[in-house]
């Protein structure tokens, strides 16, 4: 339980509060770029700082120079020396007190962290992601191999966990967002909070792309016109789709605004589907895979939703529980770093750390 709710606030310390419509961010690792340098091999250079909590560590100016040019390249604009190292002391006096602590993470954790992070991105794409394509993402993004990606998932694991241990109580004392501050947030962003056209519909597949196959399925479609089978009967006989045929061929909701999913299967038969009303079984469509039967179910117009409406078809969380739900995390996001910087400071007046950069 504690590694899931871990998981999920280290995901909202990664997203702003997500828009109605899904888009892909390309920051959503960036908050981890600078722990992943901290793992980076060290190299021998004039010392610019030695942090003593459990062991003596040394900070060279050359990994504080390094630092520098990541915390720069994420501004865009020069940042202060003496401030990175300070982050950087700061970093190496955590790490050493969660050793202190004896806090670990197994192997089998930080691989179920990972497989989180990457079903967070496919959904944020909307498609799925082989393993060298996540790596790809990872390196594109963040700069990191994946094993420098693993380190930092893990650093920021066990951050949290100590940081859960030592200040559970000042950080679970965070309120819940007011009815007002809820009523605020969506009058001032409620034109994200839109549901684009939609339609939920089952299909019956046909394989393949020849005349043979279109023949089969028009005349599938005619028996169910004229009433020799129903469409749901259709399905289990002569769907090749063999996922769905056991459901009614029920393939679930799509969106107009879908071009991934449009360019995937054709203009013909993502068009045509579009063009049913609940309850129409459509003429045969062709995709670029074969012929389709369709039915559908629903069909909702695009709309801009109140407090009290889904905030999709296939969730039924309201906008105002979103919102809250949101906001809240907002206000964890925010207790959170604010009891890392007050533990940073009770761990800086219990070491020793000297300080031999200068500007």
């Amino acid at each position: 339980m504690l590694l899931y709710l871990l998981v999920v606030i280290l995901w909202v310390m990664l997203l702003k509060i997500v828009k109605m419509r899904k888009k892909f961010i390309v920051m959503l690792i960036a908050v981890l770029t600078v722990t992943g340098s901290l793992f980076a091999a060290s190299q021998i250079s004039s010392p610019a700082a030695r942090v003593y909590l459990t062991e003596n560590t040394t900070i060279s100016t050359t990994q504080l120079e390094n630092e520098v040019k990541v915390y720069s390249a994420q501004k865009g604009s020069a940042v202060d020396p003496l401030t990175v190292l300070n982050e950087m002391i700061g970093t190496e006096l955590v790490k050493q007190a969660i050793e202190r602590a004896g806090l670990t993470i197994t192997d089998q954790e930080t691989d179920q962290l990972i497989a989180q992070q990457k079903a967070s991105v496919e959904e944020q794409v909307g498609q799925s992601l082989t393993e060298e394509q996540f790596e790809q993402v990872i390196e594109q993004n963040a700069g990191m191999t994946m094993e420098q990606f693993r380190q930092a998932m893990t650093y920021q694991y066990l951050t949290q966990k100590f940081l859960f241990q030592e200040k559970s109580e000042e950080i679970q004392n965070t309120p819940q967002p007011t009815e007002n501050e809820i009523t605020a947030f969506y009058r001032k962003n409620s034109s994200s909070f839109t549901n684009a056209e939609c339609i939920k519909v089952a299909h019956i597949y046909f394989s393949g792309t020849d005349d043979s196959v279109k023949q089969k399925a028009e005349d599938v479609l005619s028996d169910i016109k004229n009433g020799t089978i129903t469409f749901e009967k259709a399905v289990s006989k002569y769907s090749e789709d063999k996922e769905t045929s056991t459901q009614g061929g029920d393939i679930g909701w799509f969106f107009v605004n879908q071009d991934e999913y449009k360019t995937y299967m054709g203009d013909e038969y993502f068009n045509g589907i579009f063009d049913l009303d609940a309850g129409d079984i459509s003429p045969v469509l062709k995709s670029n895979f074969g012929y389709h039967i369709v039915k559908a179910s629903a069909h909702f117009d695009a709309k801009l939703l109140t407090l009290t409406d889904a905030i999709s078809p296939t969730d039924t969380t309201t906008v105002h529980d979103y919102i809250a739900n949101g906001l809240y995390n907002s206000k964890i996001q925010t207790a959170m770093q604010e009891q890392y910087v007050n533990l940073v400071s009770e761990l800086k007046d219990e070491a020793s750390v000297k300080i031999f950069y200068k500007q």
